[in-house]
């Protein structure tokens, strides 16, 4: 199964000066909060609220900055929240999915299910 993204636009509601960032978001509903790289947070100008630690995947624990707060936009939905500073990429997680009340397609969310049966009358 290929990765799901999504177009979003984030902007510093704090500083409207600075220009708002068009990017392609990964959906992964395997992380809580909205993740994004240094680059795109001092591009933004977002202030570290503080830091945060977390536990990855394979049980690694990492001290990361929590910054925020950003204003996401996705179609015509639109949150603030804060963000982990960590990877590359941004990822949208369950929070701001939540937030935003978006859905993922049925086959990334739940990807072994079986299909619909009919129940005859």
């Amino acid at each position: 199964m290929g990765l799901v993204t999504s177009q979003i636009t984030l902007k510093n509601p704090l500083a409207p000066e600075r220009p708002a960032v068009t990017v392609n978001a990964v959906i992964d509903t395997s992380v809580q909060n909205l993740c994004l790289s240094a680059a795109i947070a001092d591009q933004l100008g977002l202030p570290v609220v503080q830091q945060r630690e977390i536990t990855t995947a394979n049980s690694q624990r990492l001290l990361l900055d929590y910054v925020g707060p950003v204003e996401l936009t996705c179609g015509n939905r639109t949150c603030c929240l804060g963000g982990l500073v960590t990877g590359t990429d941004v990822v949208l997680g369950l929070v701001p999915m939540s937030e935003l009340d978006l859905m993922t397609p049925a086959t990334f969310r739940a990807p072994n299910a079986l299909p619909p049966v009919r129940v005859p009358r």
